[in-house]
This record gives C-alpha cells, sequence and structure tokens, in this order.
C-alpha cells in the first residue's frame, strides 16, 4: 500500500478560502501547487469521532471516475496534524473562485423568480 502524504509541514495560504458544508478546508502549497485539504467531518452523534472514511470514498470515486476518462479532480490521501485528509488539486487559476449556488441564488433580487 502506498504511503500516506504528511502535508503538516506544507506552507498554508490563509487567502485561499473553500466553501461546502461538510468539514473544515484548508489550501496548503504541494509541489508548488495549491491543494485544498478536506479534514474529516465530525459525526452528527458524537463529536469526538470522524467520518475519516470521507476521505477515502472521495479519493475512490475520484480514481474511479478517471479511469472512465472523465475530466475530475485530482486527489491525494494523506496525512494533516495526524489526521486522514484527502487533498484536491485546486483547479481554480490565480484571481479565480468558484462560489456556490447559494451564494449566487442569494444575489438575484430582481429576476422575478420565486425560490
Amino acid at each position: 500500500m502506498k504511503r500516506l502524504i504528511d502535508f503538516t509541514k506544507c506552507k498554508v495560504d490563509p487567502f485561499r478560502a473553500y466553501d461546502g458544508a461538510k468539514g473544515s478546508k484548508i489550501c496548503v502549497i504541494y509541489k508548488n501547487e495549491r491543494y485544498m485539504i478536506k479534514f474529516p467531518s465530525h459525526a452528527r452523534d458524537n463529536k469526538t469521532m470522524h467520518y475519516s472514511n470521507g476521505c477515502f470514498n472521495e479519493h475512490i470515486a475520484s480514481s474511479i471516475y478517471r479511469i472512465l476518462v472523465m475530466k475530475v479532480q485530482k486527489t491525494l490521501l494523506g496525512m494533516y496534524d495526524g489526521k486522514e485528509v484527502v487533498a484536491c488539486k485546486d483547479f481554480c487559476a490565480i484571481g479565480e473562485r468558484i462560489i456556490n449556488f447559494g451564494m449566487m441564488k442569494n444575489q438575484c433580487i430582481d429576476s422575478g423568480f420565486l425560490w
């Protein structure tokens, strides 16, 4: 089995932020490229337990899609400060960012469409 990459000592980009409801995320520089490190979210009924398998699930799903010749994010499995994480390559260029649908929806005040 491949060894997990330790992202703990990677430089953190504090000015790159990621949205989403599942778990905490930070941006690190790994091999001169930005990666979003996704930490496992806490279990709903037990705040001391994490869903670490979510990181593996995301990596496996991305790998399967890539085998099926679909364009997907590049993922790496690793550790950060002793926690199992998945690192997703940040595909946005410098100055670009992804905006979630909720933010876009909240800005449409004159579209005449009722949400």
